[in-house]
C-alpha cells in the first residue's frame, strides 16, 4: 500500500507541475490544505477519490484533462 501511495503522490506532483501550480494553488482549488497536498505527494496520506477526480487519471492512452486548471 505504501508503494501505491508513493506512486499516486508522484502522479499528483508531476501533474501539478505540468499545470504550473503550487501546492497552495492546488489546495485552494481542491478545498484542502497545502499540508494535505504535501502529505499526499510524499505518499504519507491518501486523498479522497472526489479530490483526485479530474486531476490524476489512471494510466490510459486517453489525454489527461484537469478540472482544476486555471
Amino acid at each position: 500500500m505504501d508503494d501505491l501511495l508513493r506512486q499516486i503522490g508522484n502522479r499528483i506532483l508531476n501533474r501539478r507541475k505540468q499545470l504550473r501550480m503550487t501546492q497552495e494553488d492546488l489546495a485552494e482549488k481542491a478545498g484542502i490544505t497545502p499540508q494535505t497536498v504535501s502529505s499526499a505527494e510524499l505518499g504519507k496520506k491518501a486523498l479522497r477519490r472526489k479530490i483526485l477526480s479530474g486531476f490524476v487519471l489512471p494510466s490510459t492512452s486517453a489525454p489527461i484533462t484537469c478540472s482544476l486548471a486555471r
